[in-house]
């Protein structure tokens, strides 16, 4: 199967059916499937979640084992990501390099796979449970519920905690983590003082309201997946808010693009801020910068379309 030519607006299947290597993508099990991006040979990286592994397809559609051994686990730094061990890596990204980096969600710690050496080394993220390290190195930092990962074109990474409800942002030149987006969710329950989070998103300081104002005072509950889009504007997936919000690069005005409010599927055909989703998941952009949209209770892919604001269903019927 050539990537290149496949027919536009119709799904082709790229990979399902089977933990085997070296067969068409289309026969494997593709475990549950979350981060994909595109390398620049051309071939896709797919992040499966519940095999603890990094896949590649190739332009044939042929599978390879491409980072983790299938093992939950924590190991690897220093080395060939191909021995490495993941444990739920989440999502996804590439900079403009080509080096990927990845959520790796039940180690508390975000990882980076050069694209020339393949050697995996950890760039955020202490490997301990918590919320704590703003304003010092991003690799001495707690970390809750790794989710969502971005790279703006000066490299500076923009991770989200899906428990936590913030996005934060590790400076490229310092390694410096700090709070991007979102309030400061870190509780102090202890007798001892120490940083300690709450468990579970409703104990957390989860909520919806700020858009309009500066994002660093804005509400979010559950945000995921993360993506820039051309002028470098930060969308998020406000996954149980049901909404994408934006964060307006020069400003760092939040504003609601996507989404009343109100779960559904409702509002194709008319403006993307009057119609419902139904608990978004995943998000991209293509080179118009036209926005899709997955939903993960939804069973749709809707669309954004940049030109003119209007909402449609790409694809999927709400049945899963």
């Amino acid at each position: 199967m050539d990537l290149h030519t496949l027919p536009p607006n119709h799904i082709t299947t790229l990979a399902g059916s089977g933990y085997r290597d070296g067969i068409p993508a289309r026969e494997a099990d593709a475990g549950w499937p979350l981060g994909v991006v595109r390398r620049p040979d051309g071939d896709l990286i797919v992040v499966d979640y519940h095999a603890h592994r990094l896949w590649r397809i190739d332009a044939d559609g042929i599978l390879h084992n491409f980072a983790g051994d299938g093992v939950p686990g924590d190991r690897g730094d220093g080395g060939p990501a191909s021995q490495a061990r993941f444990y739920y890596p989440h999502d996804l990204a590439q900079d403009q390099h080509g080096n990927l980096y990845l959520s790796d969600l039940g180690n508390y710690t975000y990882r980076r796979i050069d694209y020339e050496t393949g050697i995996i080394t950890r760039v955020a993220g202490s490997g301990r449970k918590g919320r704590g390290g703003d304003g010092g190195p991003a690799l001495e930092a707690e970390m809750d519920t790794t989710c969502g990962i971005a790279i703006d074109k000066a490299g500076n990474l923009y991770l989200s905690s899906e428990w936590a409800n913030n996005v934060r942002k590790v400076d490229a030149q310092t390694g410096i983590i700090s709070r991007f987006a979102g309030l400061d969710a870190r509780h102090y329950p202890s007798e001892q003082g120490d940083s300690r989070p709450y468990f579970g998103p409703g104990l957390t300081l989860g909520g919806y309201h700020g858009d309009g104002g500066p994002a660093l005072e804005a509400g979010f509950y559950n945000p995921e997946h993360l993506a820039f889009d051309s002028k470098g504007d930060l969308y998020v997936c406000d996954n149980s808010n049901d909404r994408i919000r934006k964060i307006d690069r020069q400003s760092g005005i939040i504003t609601t693009v996507f989404g009343n409010g109100q779960r559904g599927g409702g509002g194709d055909g008319g403006p993307a801020t009057e119609a419902s989703l139904l608990m978004p998941d995943a998000l991209c952009f293509d080179v118009h910068d036209n926005l899709y949209v997955g939903e993960k209770y939804g069973f749709r892919v809707r669309k954004l379309e940049a030109a003119t604001g209007i909402a449609r269903t790409l694809a999927g019927n709400g049945v899963p």
